[in-house]
């Protein structure tokens, strides 16, 4: 709720201190930084989705989906190669 807010800084922190809690890394986890990622293209944060979107894919789970949305955060931005970039890196992974 705090990303969807426009609250990103105060909501990656939450975040991180609740993962230094668990004790597994399960699904569930991902799904918040999911949404924090989706929070970051609302706002058009690209620092904050930059950081989100390599937290995600160090896990190696929900990759198609965080290289589609952090593109998306670049194009958002106009940042067009980076959001090219990204789309081709992935492509080459899969």
């Amino acid at each position: 709720m705090l990303g969807r807010a426009g609250r990103l800084e105060e909501a990656k922190t939450l975040i991180e201190g609740i993962e230094e809690g668990q004790t597994n890394n399960d699904c569930s986890g991902n799904a918040v930084w999911a949404a924090m990622l989706g929070a970051c293209q609302l706002h058009g944060n690209v620092e904050i989705g930059r950081k989100v979107a390599e937290k995600m894919l160090e896990t190696r789970k929900q990759v198609s989906e965080t290289c589609i949305t952090l593109s998306n955060v670049y194009a958002a931005a106009g940042m067009w190669n980076e959001a090219y970039r990204v789309r081709e890196n992935w492509r080459k992974e899969n």
